[in-house]
């Protein structure tokens, strides 16, 4: 339970760093801003400090700041949002996303500073046998296996041995295929036991438990670097979010459906989680990658995005200073509201059906 809710708080940290970079660039702008709020929904207590109402909400899932002249346009006061210039306008814009790459910066350097986690080299025989691969619908993923879990030992009713080496996992199975065995798997600190059944028949290339084995060993950079290797992560991932992203779209928009793989709130929940358990390090690279993704998803031009409102901007350029009408643009925003939420429904619905039974486990902790 207690990394459900740091999982929450950690996205919830990470939308209020996107709006606060929307309200330091509209003080900075001189755009007044009405209200900055944690949370969503009824609000629970507020405080007005140099004319801003800073409120807590009920709903602790990230935040929003709205601005003077946001909704509705007033062009003729120069604290308004509507009445600035288009360079100002974008900055404030695009102020949440450069925060949110700034994030996963500092994230992805802390990493790299606590220890990486790799595969170890030169036949390093210390580093311990562990999983780096896990086939879906396999024994391995049915059994509860994970991405990094470390295999201590292999047990039958007639043998236990002590695993040492990749091999020992690979003929230990193909000697046991159609039985139960127990595998002794450390996570963090602890150990964990887990049966596990070898398939007699697998797939080809799948092997009997659907598992993918190497030697995981943890490499630390100096203090004074880690932010040169934070920086190469953000870039990978930079690049490996927006190719993911573009794939997504391409699907939907070629061939009308999202891809089977897509995931939503409760997909990222339960990766998290796992990550947790493998240690501190990965945790902070997922977050890395979550804040990399929200600052990627507001540049998407979707109306009621930041994308959005930029493409607003940058149509209103090319219009020769001309904005779209309001009720263009509401017409606009209901229909990325439309689509954005047509999209979070599938994927939520594709992680319920690959996290059922983990889901089911998750809410009976707060059942009575």
């Amino acid at each position: 339970m207690l990394i459900f809710f740091l999982i929450i708080i950690l996205i919830a940290i990470l939308i209020l760093v996107h709006e606060a970079g929307h309200f330091f660039a509209a003080r900075l702008s001189g755009v007044r801003v009405e209200e900055f709020s944690i949370g969503f929904g009824k609000l629970i207590a507020a405080r007005i400090r140099n004319g801003v109402q800073y409120s807590l909400r009920l709903l602790p899932f990230g935040g929003f700041v709205r601005m003077y002249g946001e909704e509705k346009r007033i062009s003729d006061d120069p604290q308004s949002f509507s009445a600035q210039p288009t360079r100002k306008r974008f900055f404030i814009l695009i102020a949440g996303v450069t925060m949110n790459i700034i994030a996963g910066w500092l994230l992805f350097s802390a990493s790299a500073a606590i220890g990486i986690p790799t595969l170890a080299q030169g036949g390093d025989d210390s580093a311990p046998v562990s999983i780096i691969g896990v086939t879906p619908d396999s024994p391995a993923e049915k059994a509860g296996l994970r991405f990094g879990d470390r295999i201590r030992e292999l047990r039958a009713d007639d043998l236990t041995i002590a695993v040492d080496s990749e091999d020992d996992v690979i003929q230990f199975m193909d000697a046991y295929r159609g039985e139960e065995i127990t595998m002794v798997i450390g996570r963090g600190d602890t150990a964990t036991d887990i049966k596990v059944t070898p398939r007699a028949n697998p797939p080809e290339n799948e092997g009997p438990l659907g598992i993918s084995l190497a030697r995981l060993t943890v490499e630390r950079v100096p203090l004074y670097f880690a932010p040169i290797e934070g920086a190469k992560a953000l870039y990978r991932t930079t690049i490996a979010t927006f190719q993911g992203f573009g794939a997504l779209l391409k699907t939907i928009f070629t061939e009308g459906r999202a891809p089977a793989e897509l995931s939503g709130p409760v997909g990222i929940f339960f990766f998290g989680y796992d990550l947790f358990l493998v240690g501190l390090s990965y945790f902070l690279q997922f977050a890395g990658i979550i804040s990399v993704n929200l600052a990627i998803i507001n540049l998407l031009p979707i109306p009621v995005l930041d994308g959005g409102w930029v493409l607003f901007l940058a149509i209103e350029k090319i219009r020769g200073g001309v904005r779209l009408a309001e009720q263009t643009e509401r017409r606009f925003l209901l229909a990325g509201i439309a689509f954005l939420g047509a999209i979070m429904l599938f994927a939520t619905y594709n992680d319920i059906l690959k996290n059922g039974p983990r889901l089911w486990d998750g809410l009976k902790m707060f059942l009575p």
